[in-house]
């Protein structure tokens, strides 16, 4: 079973000329752009066999001659989380599918295995950052069910279940 999970926060409204900064470093972690010496970080991701059925490859990603290509596909923005002093990547944050015109667009990430609370804070980060700095009216994100217990203590918070496929 999948669990189509939505975020909502209410229309900026104002053109993103005069967003001010938006903030990309939180207490523990950052968000920075996403670089080609990345990539080899970006595939141990989508090859590890304890991230890999949780991520959008579903376990069998793409030959990595073609993942940088498919990486990009769709993508409005994407960032790395690291440690807030760079000393350390931790995962990955992505905006794709963007439907401007009616106001959402979907979000993924995905973290090391060894990590912690940390990627819960790379993920706000990126959720203000796209509400800022878009017209965005909603973000959807895919739960796979058993991955759903990682955020249960957010649904009904900050996020609503908009929807279950089976």
């Amino acid at each position: 079973m999948e669990l189509s999970t939505a975020l909502f926060a209410p229309s900026r409204g104002t053109p993103r000329q005069s967003v001010p900064h938006v903030p990309l470093c939180g207490r523990r972690v950052r968000l920075r752009a996403l670089a080609p010496s990345d990539y080899d970080f970006c595939y141990q991701l989508a090859v590890d066999e304890r991230t890999a059925p949780h991520w959008r490859y579903r376990g069998a990603p793409p030959r990595p001659e073609d993942f940088v290509r498919e990486l990009w596909q769709s993508v409005l923005v994407q960032f790395i989380v690291e440690r807030r002093d760079g000393s350390e990547r931790l995962g990955l944050v992505t905006a794709y599918d963007a439907n401007t015109r009616d106001g959402h667009c979907h979000i993924a990430a995905i973290f090391r295995p060894d990590t912690r609370m940390w990627p819960l804070e790379g993920v706000f980060l990126f959720v203000n950052y796209l509400f800022a700095e878009y017209d965005f009216r909603k973000l959807y994100g895919e739960v796979i069910e058993y991955n759903l217990p990682t955020f249960a203590s957010t649904v009904g918070r900050w996020l609503d279940s908009e929807g279950v496929r089976r």
